[in-house]
């Protein structure tokens, strides 16, 4: 049992502390890198109006409805998230490659 505490006290944490997190204020920095959001179109936590408004804050987003899925996407269609997986990956891949590692 111990291990499962631990593996879920993450996640717990995450949830916890958005409640202390600063309030939204429309100023948030643009992430620059390729980025692919995978949504589950039944998500009962979360609205895909979110997914939609994270989109303003990624250069480059892509985002993909599944259908039937719910906000666990991953387990409910674990080969259709890795398909999009593979073909986000596939399709940056000769742009990010070329340009120079800034970490």
């Amino acid at each position: 049992m111990q291990g499962f505490s631990d593996a879920v006290r993450g996640p717990i944490n995450y949830y916890r502390n958005i409640a202390k997190a600063r309030p939204h204020r429309g100023d948030q920095k643009i992430c620059k890198p390729p980025t692919l959001i995978i949504w589950g179109d039944r998500d009962e936590f979360l609205v895909k109006e979110g997914a939609s408004a994270s989109l303003k804050y990624c250069q480059d987003g892509k985002l993909e409805y599944i259908e039937g899925a719910s906000h666990w996407v991953m387990q409910d269609e674990p080969v259709k998230v890795n398909h999009l997986i593979e073909e986000f990956l596939a399709s940056t891949a000769e742009e990010t490659s070329t340009k120079p590692s800034k970490i």
